[in-house]
C-alpha cells in the first residue's frame, strides 16, 4: 500500500501470507466475513454424456495460501484446488483466468466467468453473486506501527488516512457508512490473457512525492495536515512472459507478446513484440519468427510446434 508512515487495513490476506502482523506493526482490532465459491450461474452437476465445456473460474495471481500461480504461471492455491476437484466430482472441469482480485471480480460481475474460488459474503456482493455455503471464516485487522499509540478501535480511525486494497471486503467494510475515514485505495491494474509470471514477480501503483518534506507532511484541500500518497494505473497485455523477479513499477503498459527479463525493472513502456530487459529495463530488440522453436530441433526432441 502507500506507505508504512499511513495507518493501513489489513483484511486476512496478510495472517494467512505470512501467519502473523508484518514486521514492527500490531493488530489492534478484528473483523470477520466468511469465505465460499461465488457464481452468477452456480455449480451444476451434468451427466458424463452431456460432455458439458469446462466452466470457466477466474482467480488471483496472489493471495496465499488460498489463490496464487505456480512456476509455470498457472493458477494454484488450496481454494484453486478444492473448486476443480468440487468440480471434478461433478464431472466438470476448469479452465481457469487469473488476474488481479479487482480486476478478477468484474470479470465475474460482467459474465467473463462463470465463478470464483474464494470470495467474502458481504452485503453489497450478495446483490450480486450467488454464493455457496462457506467453508471458511477467515479475519482481518487494523494494523498500525509499533510506535503508533491511540488507536485501539475503528472510531479511532476517524480524521486519519486508512489503506486498503481497491475492491476488498475491508474497502466495502469502510464504506459503508460514514466513519470519517480518508480511504486510500489503489490505481487500476488491468493484465491480460495468458501470461506467464515467475517467481517474486511484483507489481506496484502507488507513489509518493520526491521530496523529503512533502513525504513528511502535506495539507488537504480544506487545510487538514495529510500524509501524501498518490498511484498511477498498470496495464499489462496478453501472451507476456515475465522472468523470476520482476518489478513492474507504476504507470506502465507493456503490451502484447512481450518478454521481460529475470531482474528487470520496468519504468516506462514496452511495446508489443518487444524482448525488454535491464534495471532500468529497456527494449532489447523486436521478437521475430527467428524466435521460433521450431529453429531449435534439438530443444524441441520429439515435440512440435502447433500452427
Amino acid at each position: 500500500m502507500c506507505s508504512n508512515r499511513l495507518w493501513r487495513l489489513w483484511d486476512c490476506r496478510q495472517a494467512a501470507e505470512e501467519g502473523t502482523p508484518p514486521r514492527r506493526c500490531r493488530k489492534v482490532s478484528l473483523l470477520g466475513a466468511a469465505a465460499a465459491f461465488a457464481g452468477l450461474l452456480g455449480l451444476a452437476a451434468v451427466s458424463p454424456a452431456a460432455e458439458a465445456p469446462p466452466m470457466r473460474v477466474g482467480s488471483e495471481i496472489a493471495y496465499p495460501p488460498f489463490c496464487s500461480l505456480d512456476a509455470q504461471g498457472r493458477a494454484d492455491g488450496f481454494s484453486v484446488e478444492l473448486i476443480r476437484e468440487s468440480l471434478r466430482a461433478m464431472n466438470r472441469e476448469a479452465t481457469f483466468r487469473v488476474g488481479e482480485w479487482n480486476e478478477v471480480r468484474g470479470w465475474l460481475e460482467r459474465g467473463e466467468v462463470e465463478a470464483l474460488p474464494l470470495v467474502g459474503r458481504t452485503p453489497e456482493r450478495e446483490a450480486i453473486y450467488d454464493f455457496t455455503f462457506p467453508y471458511m471464516t477467515l479475519f482481518g485487522a487494523i494494523v498500525v506501527r509499533n510506535d503508533t499509540s491511540g488507536i485501539a478501535g475503528l472510531d479511532d480511525l476517524r480524521g486519519r488516512s486508512v489503506a486498503v486494497m481497491k475492491g476488498d471486503n475491508a474497502e466495502e467494510f469502510l464504506r459503508r457508512e460514514d466513519r470519517g475515514i480518508d480511504i486510500q485505495d489503489d490505481a487500476r491494474v488491468v493484465i491480460g490473457d495468458d501470461n506467464n509470471f515467475g517467481p517474486n514477480f511484483t507489481l506496484v501503483t502507488p507513489l509518493h512525492p520526491m521530496r523529503a518534506d512533502e513525504r513528511r507532511l502535506m495539507q488537504d484541500a480544506e487545510g487538514a495536515p495529510r500524509r501524501f500518497c498518490f498511484a498511477k494505473p498498470v496495464a499489462i497485455g496478453n501472451d507476456c512472459w515475465f522472468g523470476a523477479n520482476v518489478v513492474v513499477c507504476p504507470g506502465v503498459t507493456i503490451g502484447d507478446r512481450c518478454v521481460i527479463g529475470a531482474g528487470s525493472v520496468v519504468t516506462r513502456d514496452v511495446p508489443p513484440d518487444s524482448f525488454a530487459a535491464g534495471n532500468p529495463c529497456r527494449v532489447i530488440r523486436a521478437i521475430t519468427e527467428a524466435d521460433s522453436m521450431v529453429h531449435k530441433p534439438a530443444v524441441l526432441a520429439g515435440n512440435r510446434v502447433i500452427g
